[in-house]
This record gives structure tokens, sequence and C-alpha cells, in this order.
């Protein structure tokens, strides 16, 4: 059987031109990554998250599966997250654990889900927030 687990880097900003002129910014790494599971079996492994937004940024991580994937297809249930909220200095990193396990009943099929990391700069006094968020 093959799992794939596909960790799909994507940026929400508005443009394509505001993307690519995006700085301070914060990268996870990998950006993608896929496995072959047999039924009942399990793997982990770390997606790293370094911060070089300019200042001390907390970091909210999430599972989701891609928009319209079948449900044969979803790994969000089968996905477990180590962290889901971690506060990263500026110019640090820190690592979020990842475990998929998959029962042993599961038949042979490719599963995909994205592990999503946003970004918000911790308020500095006026209130104001922009959040910006990668897949992995």
């Amino acid at each position: 059987m093959r799992l794939v687990l596909s960790l799909v880097l994507a940026i929400w900003l508005g443009s394509p031109a505001l993307v690519l002129a995006v700085d301070p910014s914060f990268t996870i790494g990998p950006a993608k990554n896929e496995f072959t599971l047999l039924p009942g079996a399990s793997v982990s492994k770390d997606i790293l998250v370094t911060n070089n937004l300019g200042r001390e940024s907390e970091f909210t991580v999430n599972v989701s599966d891609f928009k319209d994937t079948p449900a044969q297809y979803a790994l969000k249930n089968y996905l477990t997250l180590g962290i889901t909220k971690l506060i990263i200095p500026n110019g640090e990193s820190a690592v979020v654990p990842v475990t998929v396990t998959l029962p042993t009943n599961l038949p042979p099929t490719g599963l995909y889900a994205a592990v999503n990391i946003v970004a918000s700069p911790r308020a500095s006094g006026s209130g104001a927030q922009v959040s910006t968020a990668i897949s992995s």
C-alpha cells in the first residue's frame, strides 16, 4: 500500500507580485513528505519552522485535508501534531512533530493532507495584527 502525505508550500498574501517581494518572512521545511506505509504502521517526521519576521511571533499549527478531497483519500484523521501553538523568537527555529498512524483495516490507497502553519506576530501595543500562513 502506498500512503502519500503531501506537504505543499503555499502562501496566501493576495497577489503573486506581493509574494515575491515579502520580507521579512518565515520558512518551513521540508515542504513535502511522502511515505509508504502498511496498514497499522506509523511514521513520525519533524517540520522545522524558522522565524525571520523581525520579531517574536506566535505560530498556530493545524491539519486540513486538501480542498475537495474525497473521503477515501483524506489523511487528516490519521495525522497527529505534537504541538499546535508555539512562540518563536526572531531568527530562531522550532520543530513541529507530526505522526501518521494508519488503522489496520485501511485498504491500499493514496492519502493526502496539509499541515498549516499560521504566523501572528505578537501584539506591539497598536492592537493591529497581520497573519501569514504556509502549508506543508
